[in-house]
């Protein structure tokens, strides 16, 4: 069975093209003078309208999922604000990038436990493979404990930094 190459699959290669120039764009705005709250800010009030706009009429929201659907969005903005905060007390970006994109896997957990989606073999793969990416990512996996650059107190920074150059 072959798959047709659709406007979605189109649109979703370009919406993985636009999210991985987010942290370029970041740093940049970062050393221009903008903090990472106002870049949240213009990210959710640019996005907002546009998202209202194309899902205008589409579909219809229950009252019983607004439960469901406010635990993600807490979830999600808590996530977000702690990856945004890890940058302001110098936590790599690998790492930042990790717990900013750890959303989606945060998203299934909730929906399988609320009982509105059926959690298949197939689903807990790719959060699987979204969970090693993660750490791959932030070099939990890759690097020896000692290198890593973990927000430490000033005492414990200078410890890591002697030890470290005994290993280099």
């Amino acid at each position: 069975m072959q798959v047709k190459f659709t406007k979605s699959h189109a649109l979703l290669i370009i919406v993985c093209f636009c999210f991985s120039f987010i942290l370029v764009f970041s740093t940049l705005l970062k050393n221009a003078g903008v903090s990472s709250l106002q870049q949240v800010f213009f990210r959710i009030t640019l996005a907002l309208p546009i998202i209202f706009v194309l899902i205008r009429g589409r579909f219809k929201l229950k009252k019983d999922d607004l439960q469901y659907f406010a635990l993600a969005g807490l979830v999600f903005s808590c996530f977000l604000l702690s990856a945004l905060s890890s940058i302001v007390f110098g936590c790599p970006i690998a790492v930042t990038t990790a717990l900013i994109y750890t959303q989606p896997f945060f998203t299934a957990i909730l929906a399988a436990v609320s009982g509105k989606e059926k959690t298949t073999s197939r689903k807990i793969a790719a959060m699987a493979m979204g969970v090693i990416g993660v750490f791959l990512v932030s070099g939990v996996l890759t690097e020896p404990l000692l290198l890593l650059p973990l927000p430490l107190h000033k005492k414990d920074e200078e410890s890591r930094l002697h030890t470290s150059s005994k290993l280099i």
